[in-house]
């Protein structure tokens, strides 16, 4: 990481395995092991047919990142999610490509204590339930008061 890349993060995490996970603005993210202090850089790539490449991210442009109780690792990007298993050491292919919602610009992500994944988009809300891959869609049209969703938060009761 430089100089560049420092004026470029736009989120920090640390995950259960002592890595640091920096998302930048245009740069990927980066995952820095706090323990041997290995840095890698994972970006975004298509191949000629402009198709998603497995494996990388859907996009440069990091948002959020969030690491589940589980220890999988959600990357919201400017087009979509991706989510990442650190066991593995590879992205987690839900959708036939690596990323959920493509297009949709993710500014935000919580997980319920269903281990249900929210993510709050410029077109609403979203439920992601990677039991059945399936998710749900909320917006104005289901009283939300604004389909920009930017924070979520849960209470004590566990609701987002």
């Amino acid at each position: 990481m430089n100089n560049q890349t420092n004026e470029r993060i736009s989120y920090i995490t640390e995950d259960n395995n002592k890595n640091l996970w920096i998302g930048t603005y245009g740069l990927g993210v980066y995952r820095i092991d706090l323990i041997s202090g290995e840095v890698i850089h994972q970006e975004f790539t298509r191949d000629e047919n402009d198709d998603w490449q497995i494996d990388r991210l859907p996009n440069d442009w990091i948002s959020c990142i969030l690491t589940d109780r589980s220890g999988l690792i959600w990357i919201g990007t400017y087009n979509g999610l991706a989510c990442y298993d650190t066991r593995r050491n590879t992205f987690i292919n839900f959708t036939n490509r690596n990323n959920i919602l493509p297009g949709y610009p993710v500014y935000i992500l919580a997980e319920d204590p269903e281990n249900r994944i929210w993510i709050g988009t410029t077109e609403g809300l979203f439920c992601f339930d990677r039991r059945d891959e399936s998710y749900k869609h909320y917006t104005t049209g289901e009283g939300l008061p604004e389909n920009v969703i930017c924070g979520l938060a849960t209470d004590q009761q566990g609701n987002i």
